[in-house]
């Protein structure tokens, strides 16, 4: 698998959280109908390029096969939680390693 990003703003989750519940995957246009309850040009080239960020980031799959493109998330919710929680345990557990480091050095000059 490539490496992931999992670092995403506000609107590109709620975006996954609508390719959540479409596991099935779901066109540009449905998705801007399900963010906004309205289509319009504008909003829809705003999606796409959400859902671009997304794609280079490898959190999102689309299909080309029919007329409209259909995209999908990569991860459940499930497994990006877990992610993130990983992350966020790991960054914690690095600052304190590094605490811990810096403390011995200085403990052991007396």
């Amino acid at each position: 698998m490539p490496e992931i990003d999992i670092d995403v703003t506000d609107t590109e989750l709620s975006v996954l959280e609508i390719l959540w519940a479409h596991p099935e995957g779901i066109a540009v246009r449905e998705i801007v109908l399900k963010l906004y309850g309205r289509h319009e040009h504008s909003l829809h080239g705003g999606v796409k390029s959400f859902l671009d960020r997304l794609l280079e980031k490898g959190l999102v799959a689309v299909d080309k096969s029919g007329f409209a493109h259909r995209f999908s998330a990569v991860l459940d919710r499930q497994e990006f939680v877990g992610l993130q929680l990983k992350k966020m345990a790991e960054s914690h557990f690095d600052v304190f390693d590094d605490f811990l480091d810096r403390s011995t050095l200085f403990f052991t000059q007396f």
